[in-house]
Parts: structure tokens; C-alpha cells; sequence
């Protein structure tokens, strides 16, 4: 199997570098994260950088790439300090990735591609009327990498637009079943599909696939 150092990673051509390295960290959720400017702007960007913080309190973390540019989701998030998380689904799929569209500040994404903003009572952001799973958050901790610039922003989860479904089954759904898409890289869209629901791990308990010489071991 080839091995490629770091010097090999920077001789590769600056697109061929960028995706493979995105593509490294495998296959991920993508997001649509609505925002608001202070003048009543609404934004909507695609995101494939969302992570788990907290369940209690609540909490996901956006990393956004380094602020060498005007970054719209960023700025609105700063002046009003909410934002919401939408997942997408294959019907979604064409306007979501045309998010990614470079527009001018004050353009609204949402007029662009179609998708419908919509505001609940008790939230300032726009969620995505076509998505079946939205989050809302505001913005509680900012932190810059000294590394490369890039800043991880923490939203803690004010509020959840969620199917019936899901509370009828303590808190789990199957994702596939909404046809919630997943991302690897920066332009490549997997359907999900549920292989197994697994028992909490026990030590004493090894699973039925180890491998021979470690099932001795155990």
C-alpha cells in the first residue's frame, strides 16, 4: 500500500492536495446553517464540519476556515449570536451544494436556490422549511487554532425541529429512512444506509467478528 509523506502531500498540485486531504477524515454529516445579519439578512451555507460537543448541555461546534475573507455565516453569527443547523436530504441535494455559490453580503441564499426560511417564535435564524431535522443554537464559545487560523465556534441547542417519529423510539431515529444525506470532501454526497444497532460495550464481551488470535487472547 503506498505511503505518502507530508513532503509528498505538499508537492501535489494545490486541488489535488485539497481533496484528497478532505477527503481523509471519511464520510460525514453535512449541514445547512441558516443565519441572520443584523439588518434582517437571512444566509444560508453548506457546511460538512460539524462536531459533537455535549448532550448536556446540549452542545455542536462549527469549524469555519480561517478569516482571510469576508465570511457571511461568521459575521451574522457574531452581530446576533444565534444560528440553526439543517440536515439534508436527497431532495435537497442540488440547492444545498449550490449554497457554496460565492454571493455578495446582503444576498440571500434562499432566494438563490429556492429553499424556504422558516422562523419559529423563540428563535431569531432562519431553519430550512424542507428540512426534516433542525437545530437551533446560540453561539456560547469562539476559539482560533494558533495552528492555522481556522476557528471552532460552540452553539449550545436552544431548540430541535424534529419528525414525530423520533419520540416515540427514546431519542433514536434512523437517519436513512428521512433520506439524510452524509459528505466526503468538499463535493461528494452519500445516501446512509443502517448496518447495525450495537449493545453498549462490555470488556468481558468480545465481539462475534474478533479476529481469531485475539479471541484466544481475551
Amino acid at each position: 500500500m503506498p505511503l505518502l509523506s507530508a513532503q509528498d502531500l505538499n508537492a501535489m498540485p494545490s486541488r489535488e492536495r485539497a481533496h484528497l486531504v478532505n477527503l481523509l477524515s471519511g464520510i460525514k454529516g453535512v449541514h445547512l446553517l441558516g443565519s441572520v445579519s443584523s439588518a434582517g439578512a437571512a444566509n444560508l451555507a453548506i457546511f460538512n464540519s460539524v462536531l459533537h460537543v455535549g448532550a448536556n448541555p446540549a452542545a455542536l461546534a462549527v469549524l469555519f476556515r480561517p478569516l482571510t475573507v469576508r465570511r457571511n455565516s461568521f459575521e451574522n453569527i457574531r452581530q446576533t449570536g444565534v444560528f440553526t443547523l439543517n440536515l439534508v436530504t436527497g431532495a435537497m441535494l442540488d440547492a444545498a451544494h449550490h449554497t457554496s455559490a460565492k454571493w455578495d453580503a446582503g444576498e440571500s441564499e434562499f432566494e438563490h436556490t429556492g429553499l424556504t426560511p422558516w422562523y419559529s417564535d423563540g428563535h431569531a435564524a432562519p431553519y430550512v422549511a424542507e428540512s426534516p431535522i433542525g437545530i437551533g443554537l446560540r453561539k456560547v464559545e469562539e476559539q482560533t487554532l494558533a495552528y492555522n487560523g481556522t476557528v471552532l465556534m460552540v452553539g449550545e441547542v436552544t431548540e430541535v425541529r424534529l419528525p414525530e417519529d423520533v419520540r416515540n423510539t427514546g431519542g433514536w431515529m434512523r437517519l436513512d429512512s428521512h433520506d439524510i444525506l452524509s459528505v466526503a470532501g468538499l463535493d461528494s454526497y452519500y445516501r446512509g444506509q443502517l448496518v447495525a444497532r450495537k449493545a453498549y460495550a462490555n470488556p468481558g464481551d468480545p465481539p462475534a467478528d474478533l479476529p481469531q488470535a485475539l479471541q484466544t487472547k481475551a
